[in-house]
């Protein structure tokens, strides 16, 4: 059976929350009206994020700032978004200096 057109895309991100500065790799998948798979060519996937310090390249996705991102992806003219919560990194503060003995 040859699948019809996309018709809807699932985006599964390597992680679903991440640390400021950290990325994930968006893994993409589709399917016709008929719930039948779709091949996506990684070539054809554009993707988005609504923070526009995000690092976007191919299908990775870097997060310079701490906050709930939407990314979106497309294909052609189907989309899907998917929502990556970034932590800040953790504050390492100098130890205070040991009481002379």
């Amino acid at each position: 059976i040859a699948a019809g057109p996309l018709d809807e895309l699932a985006i599964t991100p390597t992680a679903s929350t991440v640390a400021q500065g950290g990325s994930v790799t968006l893994s993409v998948t589709g399917q016709d009206a008929f719930g039948n798979p779709v091949e996506i060519d990684p070539a054809d996937v554009v993707v988005t994020s609504d923070v526009p310090t995000d690092v976007i390249d191919g299908l990775t996705v870097t997060f310079p700032t701490a906050s709930p991102h939407t990314l979106t992806v497309r294909v052609g003219q189907v989309s899907a978004t998917v929502v990556v919560e970034v932590e800040p990194a953790a504050v390492i503060t100098n130890p205070a200096p040991a009481a002379p003995a």
